[in-house]
Protein backbone atom coordinates (compact mmCIF):
# COMPACT_ATOMS: atom_id res chain seq x y z
CA UNK A 1 0.00 0.00 0.00
CA UNK A 2 1.29 3.45 -0.89
CA UNK A 3 2.02 5.76 2.04
CA UNK A 4 -0.53 8.54 2.59
CA UNK A 5 1.98 11.38 2.16
CA UNK A 6 2.59 10.23 -1.46
CA UNK A 7 -1.05 9.44 -2.27
CA UNK A 8 -3.06 12.27 -3.88
CA UNK A 9 -6.27 10.81 -2.50
CA UNK A 10 -5.05 11.64 1.04
CA UNK A 11 -2.57 14.45 0.34
CA UNK A 12 -4.35 17.37 -1.33
CA UNK A 13 -1.03 19.06 -2.19
CA UNK A 14 -0.48 16.20 -4.66
CA UNK A 15 -4.03 16.21 -5.98
CA UNK A 16 -4.52 18.30 -9.13
CA UNK A 17 -8.24 18.60 -8.38
CA UNK A 18 -7.45 20.63 -5.24
CA UNK A 19 -3.98 21.98 -6.03
CA UNK A 20 -4.29 23.97 -9.24
CA UNK A 21 -0.58 24.75 -9.30
CA UNK A 22 0.02 21.15 -10.49
CA UNK A 23 -2.99 21.06 -12.81
CA UNK A 24 -2.11 21.99 -16.41
CA UNK A 25 -5.70 23.06 -17.07
CA UNK A 26 -5.28 25.90 -14.55
CA UNK A 27 -1.50 26.37 -14.64
CA UNK A 28 -0.65 27.07 -18.26
CA UNK A 29 3.06 27.20 -17.42
CA UNK A 30 2.89 23.39 -17.11
CA UNK A 31 0.91 22.90 -20.30
CA UNK A 32 2.79 22.37 -23.59
CA UNK A 33 -0.24 23.62 -25.51
CA UNK A 34 0.28 27.09 -24.02
CA UNK A 35 3.93 26.96 -23.01
CA UNK A 36 5.87 26.24 -26.20
CA UNK A 37 9.12 25.83 -24.28
CA UNK A 38 7.67 22.53 -22.99
CA UNK A 39 6.50 21.34 -26.39
CA UNK A 40 8.77 19.05 -28.41
CA UNK A 41 6.97 20.35 -31.48
CA UNK A 42 8.34 23.86 -30.91
CA UNK A 43 11.36 23.21 -28.71
CA UNK A 44 13.80 21.07 -30.68
CA UNK A 45 15.97 20.56 -27.61
CA UNK A 46 13.14 18.36 -26.23
CA UNK A 47 12.55 16.53 -29.49
CA UNK A 48 14.52 13.30 -29.98
CA UNK A 49 14.21 13.67 -33.75
CA UNK A 50 16.39 16.80 -33.57
CA UNK A 51 18.24 16.23 -30.31
CA UNK A 52 20.06 12.94 -30.76
CA UNK A 53 21.29 12.93 -27.17
CA UNK A 54 17.64 12.16 -26.24
CA UNK A 55 17.26 9.55 -28.96
CA UNK A 56 18.05 5.96 -27.91
CA UNK A 57 18.50 4.94 -31.53
CA UNK A 58 21.53 7.25 -31.82
CA UNK A 59 22.59 7.50 -28.18
CA UNK A 60 23.35 4.00 -26.95
CA UNK A 61 24.03 5.28 -23.43
CA UNK A 62 20.25 5.67 -22.99
CA UNK A 63 19.31 2.52 -24.88
CA UNK A 64 18.78 -0.49 -22.60
CA UNK A 65 19.63 -2.85 -25.44
CA UNK A 66 23.19 -1.51 -25.55
CA UNK A 67 23.66 -0.22 -22.00
CA UNK A 68 23.24 -3.07 -19.54
CA UNK A 69 23.54 -0.79 -16.51
CA UNK A 70 20.06 0.62 -17.29
CA UNK A 71 18.58 -2.75 -18.22
CA UNK A 72 16.89 -4.58 -15.31
CA UNK A 73 17.51 -7.92 -16.98
CA UNK A 74 21.26 -7.44 -16.45
CA UNK A 75 21.36 -4.94 -13.58
CA UNK A 76 19.67 -6.60 -10.62
CA UNK A 77 19.80 -3.45 -8.49
CA UNK A 78 16.99 -2.06 -10.70
CA UNK A 79 15.15 -5.37 -10.99
CA UNK A 80 12.06 -5.79 -8.77
CA UNK A 81 12.61 -9.52 -8.41
CA UNK A 82 16.08 -9.12 -6.94
CA UNK A 83 15.80 -5.79 -5.12
CA UNK A 84 12.87 -5.55 -2.69
CA UNK A 85 13.70 -1.95 -1.76
CA UNK A 86 12.41 -0.76 -5.15
CA UNK A 87 9.38 -3.05 -5.17
CA UNK A 88 6.21 -1.39 -3.85
CA UNK A 89 4.95 -4.75 -2.61
CA UNK A 90 7.72 -4.67 0.02
CA UNK A 91 8.49 -0.96 0.30
CA UNK A 92 5.63 1.53 0.18
CA UNK A 93 8.07 4.45 0.07
CA UNK A 94 10.04 3.43 -3.01
CA UNK A 95 12.94 5.62 -4.16
CA UNK A 96 11.15 6.56 -7.36
CA UNK A 97 7.85 7.94 -8.55
CA UNK A 98 4.32 6.77 -8.07
CA UNK A 99 2.35 7.51 -11.23
CA UNK A 100 -1.36 8.30 -11.11
CA UNK A 101 -3.96 8.79 -13.83
CA UNK A 102 -6.18 11.89 -13.81
CA UNK A 103 -8.65 10.21 -11.47
CA UNK A 104 -5.79 9.61 -8.96
CA UNK A 105 -5.69 5.86 -9.56
CA UNK A 106 -2.21 4.42 -9.09
CA UNK A 107 -1.28 2.94 -12.48
CA UNK A 108 2.52 2.83 -12.64
CA UNK A 109 5.66 3.47 -10.65
CA UNK A 110 9.23 4.19 -11.61
CA UNK A 111 12.71 3.31 -10.47
CA UNK A 112 15.73 5.49 -11.18
CA UNK A 113 18.40 3.53 -13.02
CA UNK A 114 20.61 6.62 -13.01
CA UNK A 115 20.30 10.34 -12.39
CA UNK A 116 19.04 10.83 -15.95
CA UNK A 117 17.13 7.63 -16.61
CA UNK A 118 14.14 5.89 -15.08
CA UNK A 119 12.36 2.61 -15.68
CA UNK A 120 8.56 2.66 -15.59
CA UNK A 121 6.63 -0.39 -14.36
CA UNK A 122 2.93 -1.20 -14.48
CA UNK A 123 1.70 -1.17 -10.86
CA UNK A 124 -0.57 -4.20 -11.21
CA UNK A 125 1.66 -6.52 -13.24
CA UNK A 126 5.06 -5.22 -12.06
CA UNK A 127 6.26 -5.48 -15.69
CA UNK A 128 8.34 -2.79 -17.35
CA UNK A 129 6.15 -0.79 -19.74
CA UNK A 130 8.26 2.29 -20.58
CA UNK A 131 11.42 4.14 -19.73
CA UNK A 132 12.19 7.85 -19.52
CA UNK A 133 15.21 10.03 -20.22
CA UNK A 134 15.80 13.35 -18.47
CA UNK A 135 15.66 16.45 -20.66
CA UNK A 136 17.20 19.89 -20.22
CA UNK A 137 14.11 21.23 -18.40
CA UNK A 138 14.40 18.62 -15.61
CA UNK A 139 11.47 16.75 -17.10
CA UNK A 140 11.60 13.42 -18.91
CA UNK A 141 10.86 12.13 -22.39
CA UNK A 142 8.95 8.83 -22.15
CA UNK A 143 9.76 5.97 -24.54
CA UNK A 144 7.97 2.68 -25.04
CA UNK A 145 9.92 -0.56 -25.22
CA UNK A 146 10.32 -0.14 -29.00
CA UNK A 147 12.17 3.19 -28.46
CA UNK A 148 9.21 5.30 -29.67
CA UNK A 149 8.37 8.54 -27.90
CA UNK A 150 5.02 8.18 -26.15
CA UNK A 151 4.94 11.22 -23.89
CA UNK A 152 6.70 13.46 -21.44
CA UNK A 153 6.95 14.35 -17.76
CA UNK A 154 6.89 18.09 -17.01
CA UNK A 155 8.26 19.10 -13.61
CA UNK A 156 5.64 20.69 -11.34
CA UNK A 157 6.06 23.12 -8.40
CA UNK A 158 5.87 20.24 -5.86
CA UNK A 159 8.92 18.50 -7.36
CA UNK A 160 6.62 15.98 -8.95
CA UNK A 161 5.58 15.75 -12.57
CA UNK A 162 2.59 16.37 -14.80
CA UNK A 163 2.38 13.60 -17.41
CA UNK A 164 1.42 14.10 -21.03
CA UNK A 165 0.72 11.47 -23.64
CA UNK A 166 2.11 12.53 -27.00
CA UNK A 167 2.83 16.22 -26.93
CA UNK A 168 -0.17 17.70 -25.13
CA UNK A 169 -2.73 15.19 -23.80
CA UNK A 170 -2.62 15.40 -19.99
CA UNK A 171 -3.00 11.88 -18.59
CA UNK A 172 -1.84 12.13 -14.98
CA UNK A 173 0.68 13.16 -12.35
CA UNK A 174 3.64 11.57 -10.59
CA UNK A 175 5.33 12.14 -7.26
Amino acid sequence: MISNHRNPVYNQNLNPVYNHSINPIYNRNLNPIYNRALSPIYNRALNPIYNRSLNPIYNHAINPIYNRSINPIYNHSINLTYNNSINPIYNNDIPGLYIFDKSNKLVEFSVYASEDYMIIYNYETKKQVNYAVKNELDGYIIFDMQNRVVGQYVEDPNNGFVIFEGTSNWIGNAN
